[in-house]
């Protein structure tokens, strides 16, 4: 009993520490550090049925990188009147940005509306950075677009689901939407902790063989990579920070990042192979022009040969 004692110790201990590491890696990141990124932030979708967890979901997220429990986000459930009817904009740090989208259900969701929000084309209705209001401007601008554009997805649906028919369908159509406008996508199985036959422990998450088949199952249904799939326990009626909750929603927001920021290298790729092409139009276009102007000065060189003889046969014919 006493050798058990010191190894949860060990491991709560390393985990404090990877903690702080985690915390300062996450708010020290900024897209702008990276060379050929012209971003300030990166953008993340959260999307799911009604009552999946999302909004506990951001509570857990804010809540790991602060120094206490946040609850700004009112939390509901499939039967509740509180659903989120727009779009709204978070900062979760300066350079991490998450747009909240309404729960969908029995089609909610209007033909285009999703592709317009991946792309960073969706009005936003308001922006919200720690609980504060105000209001978001329209997108207008060509770089609007550009800087709303979402990197990565997440896509939350309860534990108890992760074998519905429909969650499984919907995942698999959102995903390959997203894939279209080269956004990754992440699945987070929320409540992980509130399915009865599991009981699973915050602190067991990562090492609970259940868990690990449910990921599993997850993953072979609709072919997100294990790795993309998170297992989480959010903030509900907690009192005080767990530090095993904040480290699942911690490695859960350093995966955003790096999903995020290789969606980003592959575009800037996309975009640097479509500049070449199009310099490779203009040099095929300037060439082309070269050699019509050739062709008119050699035209014109002919024309004026047949000028200057048709004028000496003028002049001949004068003096005869």
């Amino acid at each position: 009993t006493m050798s058990k004692k010191v190894e949860v110790t060990d491991r709560d201990q390393l985990r404090a520490v990877r903690i702080t590491d985690l915390v300062n890696e996450i708010l020290s990141f900024a897209p702008e550090l990276y060379d050929n990124f012209k971003i300030s932030a990166i953008n993340v979708g959260l999307m799911g049925h009604m009552g999946a967890g999302k909004s506990s979901l951001l509570n857990t997220l804010f809540t790991s990188i602060s120094k206490s429990l946040y609850s700004g986000f009112k939390v509901g459930n499939a039967d509740s009147t509180h659903v989120t009817s727009k779009f709204v904009r978070i900062n979760l740090t300066k350079n991490i940005f998450i747009t909240d989208a309404w729960g969908f259900s029995n089609g909610n969701y209007k033909k285009g509306e999703f592709e317009l929000m991946l792309q960073g084309k969706m009005e936003i209705g308001t922006h919200e950075s720690l609980g504060k209001n105000i209001p978001a401007k329209n997108f207008s601008s060509t770089q609007d677009i550009i800087s709303n554009k979402l990197h990565c997805l997440l896509f939350v649906i309860p534990c108890s689901a992760y074998n519905n028919d429909d969650h499984i369908k919907d995942i698999i159509y959102y995903m390959n939407q997203a894939k279209k406008f080269n956004v990754r996508f992440l699945v987070v199985l929320t409540r992980i902790d509130r399915i009865d036959d599991l009981a699973t422990k915050p602190e067991d998450i990562l090492f609970n063989d259940e868990v690990a088949n449910i990921k599993k199952a997850v993953s072979q249904s609709t072919s997100v990579p294990e790795r993309w799939i998170f297992a989480m326990t959010n903030y509900v009626d907690q009192t005080t920070k767990n530090m095993h909750i904040d480290y699942n929603a911690l490695l859960l927001i350093r995966e955003m990042i790096r999903v995020a920021v290789d969606s980003l290298e592959v575009e800037d790729k996309s975009l640097t192979i479509k500049a070449k092409e199009a310099i490779d139009s203009l040099e095929v276009e300037d060439k082309s022009i070269t050699i019509k102007a050739k062709e008119a000065v050699d035209s014109l060189e002919v024309e004026d040969k047949s000028i200057t003889i048709k004028a000496k046969e003028a002049v001949d014919s004068l003096e005869v």
